[in-house]
C-alpha cells in the first residue's frame, strides 16, 4: 500500500468494490441456474417414476399370468411411446446391453445395439444411460442431443431408471440449453449494470481526485516533503506549481517560502547596515 501513489490509493477501493460486485453477480447467476437445474432434476425423477409405475403394472400382470410377457411388454411400450410431458419430453427404453427397445422419435434405432453411439461431443450416450440406469434408484446423464424436429445437438440432461425383471432401462430427459442461455443473459445483464455503475463511480472519483489534487496542488506526498524541508529551514528548494495555480496548498507554500526569503533578506540587510554604522 505504501508504494501506491495518492491517486492509486483513491482508485483502489472502487476497483475492489467492482470486483466484489462482479463476483457476487456471477455467484448469484450460478446459484439461480443451479436452483432451476435441481428443479428440473426433481421433475425428471417424478415423471420417470410415473413411467416406471406403468412398467411395473404390466410386469405384475405378466408375473400373475394375466398377460403373456411379450403381450405385457408390447402394451407397456405402446403406453410409454405415447407419453409426453412438457414441450418435448418423451421416454425411450434400452436394455443393460445398450440395445434400443423403443425410441418414439427415432424408431430407426429400435432393435439396434447402441454401445458405440456417440454424440457430437464424443459421449457414449447409451453406455452412460446403461450405467446410470443400473444404479439403485437410477442416475442422471448429461450429453448433447437434437431437439424434436431439429438437426443441431444441444445440451440435454436425462434420468435413467432400470426395471430388472425385464432388463429395461427407461430414460427421459430435458434440454438445458435455455438454462445456459438464461445464465449467460444474467451475466450480460449483471455486466451491463456493473459497467454503468463503474462509469458513474469512475466519473465521480475522477472529479473528486481532480478537485483534491487541485486543492493540494499536486501529490500530497510532494506537499508534505515541501512542508518538512521548509520546517527544517531549507528555503533553497524549487517549488513548481501548475500553470494558472494561484489557490492550492503548494502555491501557498511557495508564496510562504518567497516571503520567508524576503524577510530573511531584509533582516540580513538591516543587520549589515547596523554593523556598518557601528
Amino acid at each position: 500500500m505504501n508504494k501506491l501513489s495518492f491517486t492509486q490509493k483513491l482508485w483502489l477501493p472502487l476497483l475492489v468494490s467492482l470486483v466484489a460486485l462482479f463476483s457476487i453477480s456471477v455467484f448469484n447467476a450460478y446459484q439461480a441456474r443451479q436452483i432451476r437445474l435441481e428443479e428440473r432434476k426433481s421433475d425428471l425423477m417424478n415423471v420417470s417414476h410415473v413411467a416406471m409405475s406403468i412398467i411395473k403394472e404390466y410386469g405384475a400382470m405378466a408375473a400373475s399370468g394375466a398377460l403373456g410377457k411379450n403381450e405385457a411388454q408390447q402394451q407397456a411400450l405402446a403406453r410409454l411411446k405415447a407419453m409426453r410431458f412438457g414441450k418435448d419430453g418423451y421416454f425411450s427404453i434400452i436394455t443393460s446391453n445398450e440395445v434400443m427397445v423403443m425410441h418414439p422419435i427415432k424408431p430407426e434405432m429400435d432393435g439396434r445395439k447402441m454401445s458405440d453411439f456417440k454424440d457430437p461431443e464424443g459421449n457414449l450416450v447409451f453406455a452412460l444411460i446403461s450405467k446410470a440406469g443400473s444404479q439403485p434408484g437410477g442416475g442422471f446423464i448429461e450429453y448433447v442431443w437434437p431437439k424434436v424436429g431439429a438437426a443441431e445437438a444441444v445440451p440435454k440432461m436425462s434420468f435413467a431408471l432400470g426395471y430388472q425383471p425385464w432388463d429395461w432401462i427407461a430414460t427421459t430427459g430435458i434440454y438445458v440449453d435455455d438454462l445456459n442461455h438464461a445464465f449467460l443473459q444474467s451475466l450480460y445483464l449483471g455486466g451491463a449494470i456493473l459497467l454503468v455503475v463503474a462509469l458513474a463511480l469512475g466519473a465521480l472519483i475522477t472529479y473528486s481526485n481532480r478537485s483534491m489534487l487541485n486543492a493540494i496542488g499536486g501529490d500530497p506526498g510532494q506537499a508534505a516533503d515541501i512542508a518538512n524541508r521548509i520546517a527544517d529551514g531549507d528555503l533553497s528548494l524549487d517549488i513548481a506549481t501548475r500553470p494558472g495555480d494561484t489557490r492550492s496548498l503548494v502555491y501557498a507554500m511557495k508564496c510562504m517560502r518567497t516571503s520567508l526569503l524576503h524577510t530573511i533578506s531584509n533582516i540580513k540587510n538591516s543587520a549589515d547596515t547596523i554593523a556598518t554604522a557601528s
